[in-house]
């Protein structure tokens, strides 16, 4: 795909990832997310598996930082904090991650800021070139969604 349809994305963005839909039952929707640290799809069975995976991908790379520590059940392990983790290295190319398609669609994603305990930025769905701005992490997914 030409660069320049990437226009309203920040494409060079440390944290892009690009989700591909391969699959819908029973209200679910399955697929693959692919980004700068990890050559292989991470596949994802459902909407809040995406979630947790683009999760883990933000905090490995401590971006966008979070302006608030989410709450659980655990206990911290001081071992496992984000600070006590080497950061990743890159070991894919810009032209290598957007070149992955979905059998249904496909969608860039860049999440700019983690504030309030969500996400805002913005998702392109590639096969419309339709880019939109989202402000939590559930209207992110109704964009995908509707698509």
């Amino acid at each position: 795909m030409n660069r320049s349809n990437f226009n309203r994305i920040n494409i060079a963005a440390p944290d892009l990832m690009v989700v591909c839909f391969d699959k819908r039952e029973k209200q679910l929707s399955m697929g693959r997310m692919y980004h700068y640290y990890n050559k292989e799809a991470e596949p994802f069975v459902n909407e809040y598996h995406l979630l947790n995976l683009m999760e883990d991908v933000m905090e490995s790379i401590n971006y966008p930082q979070s302006s608030t520590m989410m709450r659980n059940y655990k206990e911290k392990n001081p071992v496992n904090t984000p600070s006590g983790k080497k950061k990743p290295e890159k070991v894919v190319e810009q032209e290598e991650l957007l070149k992955h398609r979905g059998e249904l669609s496909t969608f860039v994603v860049y999440v700019q800021y983690r504030q309030n305990t969500t996400w805002q930025g913005d998702i392109m769905w590639v096969e419309q070139n339709a880019t939109r701005s989202f402000r939590s992490a559930l209207e992110m997914l109704k964009l995908m969604d509707n698509a």
